[in-house]
């Protein structure tokens, strides 16, 4: 029977000393013969990155490095030599001596044999291996093309890389208060150069690499000695440092004579021919279909795979014995084809430094306001491969005036000045106009209750202390309205001057702000609070024109009330998860005396929930943006966007932009503690932040209750760990468990359930589990059916800009382009891929996959679109049950819609990622979350998770102190306003100096008052004689 059960040993999901033994019998099963002639693809890169970085744990594994037992070939072994200005300093140069080597690996001086750093640890890690590894093609020319030239420019690169590596080097400083990093600019490094992969069946295949061994130890030219390195920052940058040295090793090969072809994430030798390729990348091949039969997705964990399927080496080999060994695998054209490419070409390609940076803003900042400099550069340097030079795109990065740079934390970050002006765009809408708007609400509903404000930094609601309550709450005298507290962005409420709510008798236009009429002091605020209330107590609120009662909360009527009676253009609401947003929108919107629209970012959020809950016109941000008509529809009105957390600043500021044109208001109903936007910005923090904006906060939870509640609420604030532990003491988090029958079991309860998991990847092998359950349960029917289907890409702008990028997969039309109306469905192929690069703004991208599904399978729509008759709208996010299939092989729903076999935008309805669950709610929700999913998640991830059940949220997970610290971590966004404020490069060094100079100084000054105090004891007692 399968079931989704985690290993409850606190190690990862996939534990690889277990794989020792799995793959001892898969190894066999996929075939060798087989994986040569498969089509898998035969990209190293794709498993082995050309720059992999782990720590050597102890002396013993450090010391196998010396024997290179694993790769020797007879006759081909490699001499090892010393680099580095650290191993200049103690004397190592040249060919590295066994005894020097193993000296360090014990942390001995190499020399005298004395301890080398200051401290030595029992349980120290030795160093890091640095793996430089080169693409298949490369080491085919140098093993069958004998072109000798290609491991001299191979450690050329590495060597220069290596050197860069080297000045980013540290130490920490920790002397008398002091808590730094110092840049030391040294390092005592070993290269190991190997040619050949581990062994399949006993036979290696050609694989130039080198392990640069870097040793533990840097010297400190100010404490004057030696201490262990600061590694942490080169490992973080190690993408930064592949990508120089991908780009150094091209240069050198193309300045050889070889022609170039970019790959996924590497690159080729042009002429060296596909089938050789794969043909030598067995081990390569070995590893992604064990990936496959494992089911593990991630880069990283693939490559973890490379330590689990090693074999022993079979002895006796000779380097010729091998190359005659490899030619007996390829035909004489494959032969001829190699020797070929050997060129000595002289041209080398045209530099197009400022054509890659362009297109690395316009990829990295379509979805992030602030990156960091070396992200920046790592991307023009990937994406300009074999025309650009570090060098170069340096240089254009220091000429180009649309870049604000700054260093935060050691790092240099930068934006543009069209993400910052678009920010203050967003800033300047929201203030010019505060304090000069009539108010939204009726003049016959505005006295209803006398409102409370609170502060939008404020941890705490002061809501819950400040509503009268009682069955019915009829209108009062006199009305109120609110102003900003100066500097702190605060509400008072205050009674109403008469002149403030006046009616539009005077003719003035609905909704404009009323220049004569604005506060001439609007600091000058006085408090009218009502009688205090517990949280758990509902006011009913009755509206003039509304003989429904309608209930609320304390602070959901505080905030209709805030939103009634703000004069301000902009105003913000804040809601938790479950505290009734939606509801308590009802009562705000039937109060208002202008026009408005509703809108949501996502299709589901706003024409799936909210018209579910009576807004019949609610429509998405983007056809608002695009659509006059519905734009029209707020004109001098008021524009609401809910779930606005989740819309980019680029569309923020458009919204702003239409609001302005049609004399509208905007109201954002949001939550930033929640998941943010794909797209660069976090509109919400921005307003509050920055703004100074007055925030209503909904506070009350209302979806879950008891100790749920309590962990939800927490969660809400920021609190993760103790909402962890609470579910935790409640039996809901389990180490282990079956997920596949908790669904079950809830589904024979009658209640709503939904899985949420971090990463596509998990949510792929639970629905697997899920579905094989239902299928013993008999709940799922009959045959399947196997459907085409379309998988999202999910590429940037840019991305979709280059061909390359499209080539093999299929492009659908978002908007009408020349030819092509929404919604027409190409496949890219080399004739049409440069055409479809162009429409890049008007195409989304995606890759054809598979979908069986059987009567009783839930499905989830993934693209917008129509149902087979064309009366129904299907809306991406929507989960329905299949109720059977038509004649013609169509689906058909459990609401009897039918849905064509060709509409391709289907997934299965069982899992869902934290981010497409926001907004939904259920009575269950279970949350797969194992170590798999670990950097996946965080703060706002566990939040939303947990908060979509009314009655329980139950965590799997395959560790949970490990959990535990995954969820610690928090989606901080930086904005381009806050990086502008950030001191300037080199100050913040210069002060974490200045207060540690100022520090020693006042540890030396007190050792010298306490040292003179005992001169003059001494001096006293010898006295006293």
């Amino acid at each position: 029977m399968l079931s989704y059960r985690f290993v409850s040993c606190g190690r990862p999901a996939f534990d690889l000393r277990l794989l020792q033994n799995v793959l001892a019998s898969a190894i066999p099963m996929l075939g060798i013969s087989e994986i040569a002639k498969s089509g898998t693809t035969s990209d190293p890169a794709e498993v082995l990155t050309m720059l992999r970085i782990n720590a050597i744990p102890n002396s013993a594994s450090a010391k196998k490095y010396y024997s290179v037992a694993d790769y020797m070939i007879e006759g081909q072994e490699q001499t090892a030599h010393w680099h580095g200005k650290g191993a200049a300093l103690l004397g190592l140069e040249g060919t590295v001596a066994k005894e020097d080597f193993e000296r360090l690996c014990d942390n001995l001086h190499p020399k005298s044999g004395l301890q080398l750093t200051a401290k030595h640890l029992e349980n120290r890690r030795v160093g890091y291996d640095l793996t430089f590894s080169v693409s298949k093609s490369i080491s085919i020319l140098y093993a069958l093309g004998q072109d000798d030239r290609l491991p001299n420019e191979f450690r050329g690169a590495v060597a220069d890389t290596m050197a860069e590596i080297e000045r980013e080097m540290s130490t920490r400083v920790r002397r008398k208060g002091a808590d730094f990093d110092r840049k030391t600019g040294n390092l005592i490094w070993a290269d190991f150069t190997h040619h050949t992969s581990r062994p399949i069946n006993g036979t290696p295949d050609p694989q130039l690499h080198v392990h640069a061994v870097v040793f533990n130890a840097t010297w400190d030219s100010e404490e004057k000695q030696w201490k262990a390195g600061q590694f942490g920052g080169i490992k973080a940058d190690a993408p930064y440092f592949q990508a120089m040295f991908r780009t150094r090793l091209a240069n050198r090969l193309q300045a050889l004579g070889y022609e170039i072809r970019k790959t996924k994430d590497d690159f080729e030798v042009t002429g060296v021919p596909e089938r050789t390729i794969k043909e030598f990348s067995r081990r390569t091949t070995l590893i992604e279909k064990t990936a496959d039969l494992l089911g593990i997705k991630k880069p990283e964990t693939k490559a973890k795979l490379g330590a689990t399927t090693r074999e022993p080496k079979k002895e006796g080999q000779t380097w010729d014995s091998l190359v005659k060994g490899w030619e007996d695998r390829i035909t004489l054209r494959e032969r001829h084809a190699i020797h070929e490419t050997v060129a000595h070409k002289e041209t080398l390609p045209e530099l197009a430094n400022a054509a890659a940076l362009d297109w690395a803003m316009r990829h990295s900042f379509e979805r992030s306001s602030v990156v960091p400099e070396r992200d920046l550069v790592t991307t023009a340097l990937k994406h300009g491969l074999g025309s650009v030079t570090p060098e170069g795109i340096y240089k254009e990065l220091g000429s180009r005036k649309d870049l604000i740079r700054r260093e935060v934390d050691g790092r240099t970050m930068v934006t543009t000045r069209g993400v910052l002006n678009e920010e203050r765009k967003i800033l300047e809408f929201a203030q010019k106009g505060r304090g000069r708007w009539k108010p939204l609400g009726k003049a016959e509903d505005r006295g209803v209750v006398t409102p409370v404000v609170l502060p939008h930094n404020a941890a705490s609601s002061p809501f819950e202390q400040a509503v009268s309550t009682g069955s019915t709450l009829t209108p009062t005298s006199p009305a109120a309205h609110s102003q900003p507290m100066e500097g702190a962005g605060k509400i008072k409420e205050l009674p109403a001057d008469p002149d403030l709510v006046t009616n539009l008798s005077n003719g003035q236009e609905k909704g404009r702000p009323d220049e004569s009429k604005r506060p001439s002091n609007p600091q000058k605020l006085d408090t009218a609070y009502g009688s205090t209330c517990n949280e758990s107590d509902i006011v009913t609120l009755t509206l003039a024109e509304q003989p429904k009662k309608v209930d609320l909360t304390p602070s959901q009527l505080a905030a209709v009330r805030h939103a009634w009676y703000s004069r301000d253009p902009l105003i913000l609401i804040r809601g938790a998860a479950g505290t009734g947003k939606t509801h308590m929108t009802k009562a705000l919107l039937k109060g208002v005396d202008v026009p408005w629209v509703i809108l949501a970012p996502s299709a589901e959020a706003s024409r799936g929930v909210l018209r579910r809950e009576g807004f019949e016109n609610a429509e998405t941000l983007a056809k608002f943006l695009l659509d006059e008509e519905t734009q029209q529809k707020a004109r001098n009105g008021l524009i609401v966007l809910d779930e606005a957390s989740l819309a980019g600043a680029h569309d923020m500021a458009r919204l702003i932009q239409v609001a302005d044109s049609i004399h509208a208001r905007v109201l954002l109903l949001g939550d930033r503690r929640q998941h943010k936007s794909v797209a660069r910005g976090d509109v919400l923090t921005l307003l509050e932040d920055r703004a100074g904006l007055p925030v209503a906060e909904v506070s009350e939870i209302r979806r879950q209750g008891g100790e749920y509640r309590e962990a939800v609420k927490l969660a809400s604030q920021g609190r993760v760990s103790d909402a962890f532990e609470k579910l935790d003491r409640l039996g809901w988090v389990k180490q282990g468990g079956d997920i596949a029958g908790d669904y079950v079991s809830a589904i024979r309860d009658g209640k709503s359930v939904l899985v949420v998991s971090p990463t596509h990847a998990e949510g792929d092998q639970v629905t697997a589990v899920i579905r094989a359950r239902l299928k013993q349960e008999g709940r799922l029917k009959g045959e399947e059916k196997t459907f085409d289907g379309l998988s999202p890409v999910h590429l940037t702008e840019a991305e979709r800009s280059e061909s390359a990028n499209l080539e093999g997969r299929v492009a659908v039309f978002v908007r009408s382009a020349g030819t092509h109306k929404a919604g027409d469905r190409v496949g890219v192929d080399a004739g049409n891929r440069d055409e479809l690069a162009q429409r890049a703004k008007s195409i989304a991208v995606y890759d054809r996959s598979s979908l069986a599904l059987a009567i009783g399978d839930s499905v989830r729509i993934t693209a917008n679109g129509k149902d087979l008759s064309g009366n129904h709208r299907l809306n991406n996010g929507s989960t329905y049950t299949v109720d059977g299939f038509t004649d013609a092989g169509n689906i058909r729903l459990n609401n009897s819609w039918v849905i064509s076999k060709d509409f391709g935008h289907l997934a299965p309805g069982y899992v869902v990622t934290s981010h497409a669950s926001q907004g939904r709610t259920v009575d269950r929700v279970l949350i797969a979350q194992s170590a798999q999913s670990f950097r996946a998640s965080g703060k706002e991830q566990f939040y939303v998770s947990i908060s979509r059940g009314r009655e329980r949220a139950t965590v799997y997970t395959s560790d949970k102190a490990s959990l535990y610290e995954a969820i610690q971590r928090d989606d901080q966004r930086m904005l381009a306003s806050e990086l502008v404020r950030a001191p300037r490069k080199g100050i913040k060094d210069k002060l974490k100096k200045r207060v540690a100079f100022l520090r020693e100084l006042g540890s030396r000054v007190m050792d010298g008052v306490r040292s003179r105090g005992m001169e003059k004891r001494r001096d006293l007692t010898h006295e006293l004689g």
